[in-house]
């Protein structure tokens, strides 16, 4: 199975992938909104083409680098997801804003449109002043929480201030609200989920509304969460989506009942490096998938990876460079240089430790995509 590849390495089932994008792109389009994904799931400007093609208009970053990696491939409506709140940060920010994508024309050079992410009064300002130092006006977006109780502000008086402050600020320009529901990813039950969906979708168009009423701008009315992609952005007065994870799914998102095992279209590729009476160990440990049993700091998984074939088997322990399947009832014709694949837990984590994905149509090798904007 693929033995010109080393291992242990990324492999993305093309049909697999194709049939995710066109699912997010179908939801979007019969919810009535943008379709903004988030980046941080893939980091590669081949697959973030591909999802333009079946329906993005923009997209969604945590990093100026992939922010970064993006312009440098052509687009040039980012969203930055992460507050900018030091001088160093500022300078990439702006230097992106003046740099944008490669021009169409020497004559006219091309401009980014970067939004970022407000949530404090003393984050406003500091972005203000550094703007205007610069000549710049940055697009902005405030975060509200929605239950996650990450970052942002819950809809109220202390929101619509921040909104206030912003709009008398020269440097800044209020577009919008978002949310992103990560409690999601604890919901025990698909009731609990969709639950969290309609509170994801309810929270920003309420802000959204608060403002509006204070007379200030609200146009943007963001939700970004894979398991609640298909609840959050039915809610009335949502103008766009941001899922991430949705281009491949992986093992946390079989277990919230999100998709089935045949929608994971991201599997690590592996080396049998022993045999024993109890367990088979490969060459892909900690370094190849990372240690999550779950997202945000959720452990809700059994092991670090479901085997599709051979089937049943579960990644059970993890060192660096090895991985662990213990199998009381043995390991059956396993035989040391055989190759086997596994859904991660968590597909971002996975592909932030790897610099290509290997991209196979069934058992061909269909091209290889860097992942270019790992931190």
């Amino acid at each position: 199975m693929f033995r010109e590849l080393a291992t242990p390495c990324l492999l993305v089932e093309i049909s697999t992938l194709q049939r995710n994008l066109a699912r997010a792109a179908t939801v979007a389009s019969e919810a009535g909104v943008v379709l903004r994904p988030h980046i941080k799931t893939h980091k590669c400007p081949e697959l973030a083409k591909r999802q333009h093609e079946a329906g993005a208009t923009g997209f969604t970053v945590a990093t100026l680098a992939e922010a970064a990696a993006l312009l440098e491939s052509g687009f040039d409506d980012i969203f930055l997801a992460y507050p900018v709140v030091e001088a160093k940060g500022c300078r990439e920010l702006f230097d992106l804003l003046r740099s944008g994508p490669p021009a169409a024309t020497a004559a006219e050079p091309s401009a980014a449109r970067i939004s970022v992410v407000i949530d404090h009064p003393d984050q406003a300002r500091f972005l203000d002043e550094a703007a205007c130092r610069a000549g710049l006006t940055v697009p902005v977006r405030l975060e509200v929480d929605c239950g996650h109780h990450r970052c942002g502000l819950p809809p109220g008086p202390a929101l619509v201030d921040l909104a206030r402050t912003i709009d008398c600020l020269p440097g800044l320009f209020l577009e919008g609200v978002f949310t992103h529901a990560g409690h999601a990813y604890g919901a025990t039950s698909p009731e609990t989920l969709a639950a969290i969906g309609r509170q994801e979708g309810e929270a920003v168009v309420t802000a959204a509304r608060l403002l509006r009423k204070a007379g200030l701008p609200a146009p943007i009315v963001s939700v970004g969460s894979t398991p609640t992609m298909t609840v959050s952005p039915l809610v009335p007065g949502v103008t766009e989506m941001r899922p991430g994870n949705y281009v491949f799914h992986d093992a946390m998102q079989v277990a919230l009942g999100v998709c089935g095992w045949e929608d994971c279209a991201l599997t690590v590729l592996a080396t049998v490096i022993g045999v024993y009476p109890d367990r088979v160990v490969i060459d892909a440990g900690s370094k190849a998938v990372g240690l999550d049993r779950g997202a945000h700091g959720l452990n809700q998984l059994s092991g670090f990876g479901r085997f599709l074939d051979p089937p049943d088997w579960v990644l059970a322990r993890l060192s660096e460079e090895h991985g662990v399947v213990e199998l009381p009832g043995g390991p059956g014709h396993v035989r040391p240089g055989d190759r086997v694949r596994f859904v991660p837990n968590h597909a971002c984590a996975a592909v932030n430790l790897h610099s290509v994905l290997h991209v196979v149509d069934g058992e061909r090798i269909a091209g290889t995509w860097a992942i270019r904007a790992r931190r």
